[in-house]
């Protein structure tokens, strides 16, 4: 099986994109060739089956060529090699523009997303698309009979792997929160939790940690959190770390005490699924993760946009006996592996292109 995979990135040290690599590192043990078309390439490391093409992102091309460079190699990769699937990994833009060819050389294209957002571009790509995958029902909020749900892939094997000096245990107890400092991640909200357990309960043997950065448009949500701690006087209990490289967050989960999640996304946020693959206690607001997380839900679920609740959860982790969350964990953990392990991810994908052909 020949499948070309569309991407926003490739490079295995980014913050965000990341788990590309890994995902086409998968994808390679199970087809023939991949052909893999990027809008931005940087460091891989990846077998001899697979070729990847750059739309030049990474040297600053601009908007019309590499729209030009994405017709002239998707015709070319169309034309002259079998490609038996496109698979689009949150490009619904890139279904769109490759379904006229792609109808002409009758080779199937398939979507995946994972996003609690409907835009008419998503509405469209679902249109023309043969199949889309989706990692949870939240995750693709259009009702059609075309919506497959395969889980999330998490790559057990990079998790456990992990090396970096932030593998070191802290001695106060550290809660992260990871992923891009927007306004829809409602990273105040942990704040202002903090807040109340240091100045109301007197827990001070805490540090948060914010691993990631604003993405462009959201600098100032991110100087207004900076604001906010130091208004408070939390300097001391919060770290703004900025953006890790992919390699290096595992050592995070691993190093932590707590995640939090305070985004509405309304998706299955991948940092939360990682770490409780790290049998790391997690709380979140996010209403996706409800089914998921149900027979913990009074432990592991807050109350959305309400510090006071999330406060007294975090206290109430940190007061868990020990053995008892250990057990939350480890089941946890072994949930994650049944249903959203990165192998088995590939192996239904696959599947799913295998009855297309």
């Amino acid at each position: 099986m020949n499948v070309l995979f569309i991407t926003q990135e490739v490079a295995k040290d980014s913050s965000i994109l990341g788990f590309v690599h890994g995902w086409i590192l998968e994808f390679s043990n199970k087809v023939d060739n991949l052909f893999v078309l990027s809008g931005r390439v940087g460091q891989h490391d990846l077998p001899k089956n697979v070729k990847v093409f750059s739309l030049g992102k990474e040297v600053g091309t601009n908007q019309l060529f590499r729209f030009m460079k994405f017709y002239i190699i998707l015709i070319k990769l169309l034309f002259t090699r079998h490609i038996d699937a496109i698979f689009a990994h949150m490009l619904p833009e890139y279904v769109i523009a490759s379904s006229f060819i792609s109808k002409i050389r009758k080779v199937p294209i398939f979507l995946w997303y994972a996003h609690g957002s409907v835009s008419f571009r998503l509405k469209l790509a679902c249109r023309l698309s043969t199949k889309i995958i989706t990692s949870s029902k939240k995750g693709f909020r259009i009702n059609t009979k075309k919506r497959l749900i395969v889980g999330h892939g998490i790559n057990f094997k990079r998790l456990s792997n992990f090396s970096g000096k932030n593998g070191t245990k802290s001695k106060k107890i550290r809660i992260i929160s990871v992923g891009r400092i927007s306004p829809i991640k409602n990273k105040e909200i942990l704040i202002k939790a903090v807040e109340i357990l240091v100045k109301k309960h007197s827990l001070t043997n805490i540090e948060v940690l914010f691993i990631g950065s604003a993405p462009r448009g959201a600098s100032k949500y991110e100087s207004k959190l900076k604001k906010m701690v130091s208004d408070l006087k939390l300097n001391d209990y919060f770290r703004f770390i900025g953006d890790v490289s992919h390699e290096e967050i595992p050592s995070y989960f691993q190093s932590c005490d707590l995640k939090v999640n305070t985004s509405l996304t309304g998706s299955m946020d991948k940092t939360v699924l990682e770490a409780i693959a790290c049998e790391k206690p997690v709380l979140t607001c996010n209403e996706a993760f409800f089914e998921f997380l149900k027979d913990y839900s009074h432990i592991l679920i807050f109350n959305k946009r309400n510090p006071q609740d999330l406060a007294q959860k975090i206290k109430d982790i940190i007061q868990l006996d020990e053995t008892e969350k250990k057990k939350i964990c480890r089941q946890l953990r072994k949930k994650v592996e049944e249903e959203h392990n990165l192998k088995n991810l590939v192996t239904k994908v696959i599947n799913i292109f295998e009855d297309y052909r």
